[in-house]
């Protein structure tokens, strides 16, 4: 069997939509944190998993839409998940449901990290501050110095949640649900 016959058939389309939804999930912010007062309205920074996007005119802080050195392991691995599902749903069971498995149990755990790592540097605002002033919540409302500083966990964060779950669940359907891709 050469590596074309392989591929000509799709064992797992479900999987697909797990991996649909890691792409979906990098179109939308994961957390944001807003400034509302005397800086203006609809000031402030969105995470992506690829980015940081967003301004801080008062601070002096302009995020360009480049990759960060900390995010950039967070993209390669995003990358890397998708590219197992899709080849995890071509192959067969023995080969197949591990990658999927592995890369979904990877999408669960990449959404725990995110906010393990979030949390730990908001708590390090915190304590590592000459002047203490209270820390923002990951989502919340919180008043420092006028102003209103609002955190919350974005769409993008959900959607890894349900590509994971998806994956996951897709492993039942193996082999269940195939699409010949071979054209007679």
């Amino acid at each position: 069997m050469n590596v074309k016959s392989r591929f000509n058939v799709l064992r797992n389309p479900v999987a697909l939509i797990a991996s649909i939804f890691i792409i979906l999930s990098m179109f939308f912010y994961w957390w944001r944190i807003w400034f509302v007062g005397s800086v203006g309205e609809g000031t402030g920074v969105d995470v992506y998993p690829h980015s940081l996007v967003g301004s801080v005119p008062a601070l002096g802080v302009d995020f360009a839409p480049d990759i960060g050195h900390s995010l950039q392991w967070f993209f390669v691995a995003l990358v890397i998940m998708i590219l197992m599902i899709v080849i995890g749903s071509f192959l067969k069971k023995k080969i197949g449901i591990p990658l999927i498995l592995l890369s979904s149990s990877m999408c669960l755990a990449i959404r725990y990290v995110f906010r393990m790592r979030l949390q730990a540097r908001l708590d390090a605002l915190e304590g590592g501050a000459m002047i203490q002033v209270p820390s923002p919540e990951i989502e919340g409302k919180i008043l420092v110095e006028g102003y209103e500083v609002i955190t919350n966990l974005g769409l993008g964060y959900d959607l890894i949640l349900v590509a994971g779950i998806i994956g996951i669940l897709s492993v039942i359907l193996h082999d269940r649900i195939k699409i010949n891709l071979k054209r007679s």
